[in-house]
């Protein structure tokens, strides 16, 4: 029993501490924007579920493809540590554009460029760690916001050039897939290029998403590929592709605008 008491003793108090350190309330206000094209409607974060959102406006004129943020977590101990939020919207949009031009009664995604006076909610979690290593407060700071005309505001030229990159990234990954179906319908002496298309496909380790775009359209949402004729079907695939890597390509052509 007395040496209960004492491991009692010892560890109420460490309780107690950790106790105090995780049970804060509701923080509100925690996000700035630096940039004019974002205004923030509403912030909060809980250190208890360690989630938290931001809520803002498109307060410009043009479409946003693309934003990025700073999130910075401050612990207990006083120790800190940084991530990077934000979404890229270009991506959606492109298949978009691609997709309406044979199918223009299909609505727009949920995840497309935010329009203006559209509001955007952002969500966001940080780790759970133990005691003084916790995360006590957290703050964002919007840095960059990219339109839909190839501007940007920023302030931070390295976030800039992250989004260039992605963007030129996937623009290749689009080409490859295109190369892909060029190569197969160059060669006349193929019987079922569906099934050819489905195969060079994963063998280059491409997404199933894009082997089903040939070998079950329909069930994808790509109907207007439903069709008996295996080349039409391969040189649809091929084309849309080819779209999508120009648009992509086009909209890594980014200017940097004063503020």
């Amino acid at each position: 029993m007395k040496h209960l008491v004492s491991l009692l003793a010892v560890l109420l108090p460490v309780a107690a501490a950790y106790g105090q350190a995780g049970s804060t309330q509701e923080l509100s206000g925690i996000a700035v924007s630096g940039v004019p094209g974002i205004r923030i409607i509403s912030s909060s974060y809980d250190p208890a579920a360690h989630g938290g959102k931001v809520t803002f406006i498109n307060d410009s004129t043009l479409n946003i493809t693309a934003f990025r943020g700073q999130l910075k977590e401050i612990h207990f101990d006083g120790s800190t540590e940084t991530d990077t939020l934000g979404a890229e919207l270009i991506f959606a949009d492109a298949d978009y554009r691609v997709k309406i031009k044979t199918m223009p009664w299909v609505p727009e995604r949920s995840v497309h460029p935010i329009h203006p006076g559209e509001s955007y909610t952002e969500e966001f979690t940080t780790s759970w760690r133990p005691g003084e290593r916790d995360v006590q407060a957290v703050s964002v700071s919007y840095e960059l916001v990219v339109y839909a005309n190839n501007t940007a505001e920023t302030k931070n030229a390295l976030s800039l050039q992250d989004v260039v990159n992605t963007r030129l990234r996937e623009a290749e990954h689009e080409r490859k897939l295109a190369k892909i179906g060029n190569d197969l319908l160059a060669d006349a002496q193929i019987d079922h290029p569906v099934s050819e298309l489905a195969r060079r496909l994963q063998d280059n380790q491409f997404a199933k998403a894009h082997i089903l775009e040939v070998t079950d359209p329909a069930g994808i949402g790509e109907g207007q590929l439903a069709t008996k004729d295996e080349r039409f079907q391969v040189a649809q695939f091929t084309a849309r592709h080819q779209a999508k890597a120009k648009i992509l390509e086009e909209s890594a052509k980014l200017k940097a605008v004063a503020q």
